[in-house]
């Protein structure tokens, strides 16, 4: 089921795309068998010959992978789709063995391109590297094939789980036997699998527009390397646009000129393919490859390619291009395969030759010499010469050679060979010996003690002329001397250092400070300073001496780089109020001077500090400070300010409580209220009794039992708006009075306190009643009805009767208000003696 599902995917695709499914191959099997699907071959590659679990070679595995009798192998993953899928099992297989799974047969001769997908089980085991590589072959084998990928599935993988590969297949292989080979090589690592192979063919694109112009891959010909007339040549087209743009059609065409006109070939073979016979040449031709796009009609050529016909030309004729009146001079060409050469010269010139070499006798003018061969082929094109007229030779130029030596050194000296020279003559300084010839452009010279010029003379039958150097013998060298440059340089500054030039010399070594950079040789060097102070030293050098080394203290000065902040001297801008704005700079120097703009306007004023009590809404304050720090690495540099909104003044108010306070009581709770304008959004409150701030009365409001008779009660007030006139102020002082806290009292006296004696009156006397105190007579602790004066009578009373009163107090401030006297009791007359 799962083979027949991505069969039906792939074809689903291919109404899509036009793809052909070439093979499709799942392995849909419930025990693991090493029978190869219908079509496929195994190569057994393995050097065991048995193993734990099921063979040494790529098997059809069901989901859960190797099953073994002993142990299992890891690892286990149900197959990607389907019941089953491919396998090999490194684990159990001797290191170094290796399977290979070769696929049905696959026809690529097809335009378009070729696609194989795979999917492989990956785990990251970092246990041993077992491989799978991907290959495509002309046969069923891996030797020779084209590798597509190799994959260690079990050793750090990309992704873990199952992961498809997409190969393209080169566009080389469009044949009709392929095949894709997928070998197994096993490591004593764990288990690798495979699912689900696929590869299709991808028809070409048809073409739009114009398409891509073709060449042609032929080696090119020449005049010196032409082809005999009656040749057949085969020129193969190379078309950028094969294998993937389809529906194109080929055509060569001929001309006998490079630029054409030109006409379609009717001679020959494959003349409408991409690769053409000419057929039999007896001409030089121009041949040209035309791609045409059929839906289009639109043409691309290639470039015009010569094919030339007949004998090879000779080579460029060498020889002197001048002569004196009666030089006997020789020419040549290379040997190129002519039977027989023929040669022409200027009138009056005599020499006569059928080789490729001459003697000639030059006349009296110059003129120009030719020479054609002949061979089987026919008569090739004329190679030529022009011959002048020469004088005695140029200068010679400069001798090249050393011009401090060592005595008994090799010391060879050369020129550029002088044009019509045809001999030389070297002088060298006494003493000196020239080994070998001294008659040619060069010359090996062994020096004595003895400075002095070596000079050169170039001859001919013309004349001569002569150049000459002057030679020191050098045996010791000075000291370079002062080295010239800054030893108090910065950091990381190009810096340049020199000495004059050492005589007898011919190097000179330069060695920095550690962490420097730059040029170490000649007088004369250009170093990057570090940051770190040293010595600089020089030392001169010959071949045979080595003079005393010179030294530069150095004391590097650090690079610094100036900058500048500008900020205000308040945080919110006020109208009216007075800004004063500070350059700090940073690497200023001793006496940095200011340059300020206001809206781009300069202000007269150098320095660090600037005051604007006229700040609008946007204006840019700018300031540019000018550098005199020593290493610095610029001179000026700049900050700006940009105004925020610039918020109108504000006045904050307070009022404390609209009404009066009451006169009240000493002890009782006193409230006090504020009402407030322009406080802000988080105004701060501090109240103050008789000036002095109160310890955590800082609320809007204030309550207090403790406060006395006259107490001044007042709240300063902070406000938190932007741009207030005042932050702090005062409101009004509310008075405080309060009253006394009084104490009520009252007794009672009687006339007698005999019972049964008569009337007796009894009478109060009071304090602390306030006005319209009010009493209540009690007998035997029951109120007496109508008994509310502050004296009480009566002759009914009783002996053990007890009188008493109660005085309710009318005084605001009374503590208690209700109070009760003491008690009288009446006495029995008969208990009296």
């Amino acid at each position: 089921m799962k083979k027949l599902f991505t069969l039906l995917l792939f074809v689903l695709a291919g109404f899509g795309s036009h793809a052909q499914v070439l093979v499709s191959q799942s392995f849909n099997v419930t025990t693991v068998t090493n029978t190869p699907p219908t079509g496929w071959t195994i190569n057994s590659l393995s050097t065991n010959t048995t193993n734990g679990c099921n063979g040494t070679d790529i098997s059809q595995v069901p989901s859960g992978g190797f099953i073994c009798s002993s142990t299992s192998p890891a690892p286990n993953p149900t197959a990607h789709s389907g019941s089953g899928m491919g396998g090999y099992n490194s684990w159990d297989i001797s290191s170094g063995s290796a399977s290979e799974f070769v696929s049905p047969v696959l026809d690529f001769s097809a335009l378009g391109t070729n696609t194989m997908t795979i999917w492989v089980y990956n785990q990251a085991a970092f246990y041993g590297h077992d491989s799978l590589r991907f290959l495509v072959n002309t046969s069923p084998t891996s030797v020779g094939g084209y590798l597509l990928d190799a994959l260690i599935p079990n050793y750090n993988p990309p992704s873990v789980g199952w992961t498809q590969y997409q190969y393209q297949i080169p566009t080389t292989f469009t044949s009709t036997t392929n095949y894709i080979i997928i070998r197994a090589v096993s490591n004593y690592g764990y288990d690798v699998f495979f699912d689900d192979v696929d590869v299709t063919h991808n028809p070409p694109t048809p073409c739009t527009g114009t398409p891509a112009a073709p060449s042609i891959s032929n080696t090119p010909y020449s005049a010196a390397l032409p082809v005999c007339s009656g040749s057949a040549i085969t020129l193969n087209g190379v078309d950028p646009n094969f294998p993937t743009i389809g529906g194109l059609t080929y055509q060569w065409q001929s001309s006998s000129s490079a630029s054409g006109p030109w006409s379609n070939v009717t001679v020959g073979t494959g003349a409408t393919t991409r690769t053409y016979n000419t057929g039999a040449l007896t001409t030089s031709t121009y041949f040209r490859m035309t791609t045409t796009c059929t839906a289009s009609t639109l043409t691309s050529n290639s470039a015009a390619f010569l094919i030339p016909i007949g004998a090879p030309q000779p080579s460029t004729i060498s020889g002197s291009p001048s002569f004196c009146p009666g030089d006997l001079s020789s020419y040549s060409v290379t040997v190129v395969g002519g039977t027989t050469y023929s040669w022409t010269l200027p009138s009056g010139w005599s020499g006569t030759s059928t080789s490729n070499y001459i003697t000639i006798t030059p006349g009296l003018n110059p003129g120009t010499i030719s020479v054609t061969a002949t061979t089987a082929c026919g008569t090739s094109i004329a190679q030529t010469k022009s011959i002048v007229l020469s004088s005695a030779p140029a200068v010679p130029g400069t001798i090249t050679g050393n011009t401090n030596v060592c005595n008994a050194s090799t010391q060879p000296y050369s020129i550029v060979p002088v044009a019509g020279a045809v001999s030389y003559a070297w002088t060298v300084p006494s003493g000196w010996s020239i080994t070998g010839s001294s008659v040619g452009s060069s010359i090996n010279t062994t020096p004595s003690t003895n400075s002095g010029s070596v000079s050169v003379t170039a001859i001919n039958g013309c004349g001569s002329n002569t150049n000459s150097i002057a030679v020191v013998v050098v045996n010791s060298l000075p000291s370079p001397g002062t080295i010239t440059g800054n030893s108090t340089p910065c950091s990381n500054t190009l810096n340049t250092y020199s000495i004059n030039p050492v005589a007898g010399a011919t190097s000179y070594q330069w060695y920095l400070p550690s962490g420097w950079s730059g040029t170490t040789t000649g007088t004369s060097i250009q170093a990057y300073t570090g940051t770190t102070n040293g010595n600089l030293y020089v030392t001169a050098f010959s071949t045979c001496a080595t003079s005393p080394t010179s030294t530069l203290a150095t004391t590097i000065i650090p690079s610094v780089l100036p900058t500048v902040s500008l900020s205000p001297s308040i945080p919110a801008f006020c109208q009216g109020a007075l800004i004063t704005f500070t350059a700090t700079p940073s690497n200023g120097g001793s006496a940095p001077t200011y340059m300020w703009q206001k809206n781009g306007t300069a202000i007269i004023n150098t320095g660090s500090t600037y005051l604007d009590n006229k700040i609008a809404t946007g204006d840019v304050i700018a300031v540019t400070l000018q550098s005199n720090a020593v290493c610095r690495t610029r001179d000026t540099t700049s900050a700006q300010f940009i105004s925020p909104t610039v918020t109108p003044s504000s006045v904050p108010g307070i009022n404390v409580n609209e009404a009066p306070v009451p006169a009240l009581c000493s002890g009782l709770n006193r409230f006090f209220t504020s009402s407030i304008v322009n406080g802000g959004l988080m105004p701060t409150y501090q109240w103050y009794n008789n000036g002095y701030p109160i310890s955590g009365a800082t609320g809007n409001s204030y309550q207090s039992t403790m406060l006395s008779n006259n107490d001044s009660i007042s709240v300063m007030l902070t406000s938190t708006v932007a741009c207030a006139t005042t932050p702090s102020v005062f409101s009004n002082k509310i008075g405080v009075v309060v009253l006394p806290n009084v104490v009520p009292t009252v007794s009672v006296s009687s006339s007698s306190t005999t019972a049964g004696s008569g009337q007796i009156n009894f009478t109060t006397t009071s304090s602390g009643g306030g006005t319209g105190a009010t009493f209540q007579w009690l007998r035997n602790g029951v109120n007496i009805p109508f008994a509310t004066g502050s004296t009480f009578s009566s002759s009914t009373l009783s002996p053990g009767d007890h009188i008493a009163v109660e005085m309710f107090s009318y005084d605001p401030c009374a503590m208690p208000s209700l109070v009760q006297s003491n008690e009288i009791v009446l006495d029995n007359p008969l208990d009296i003696v």
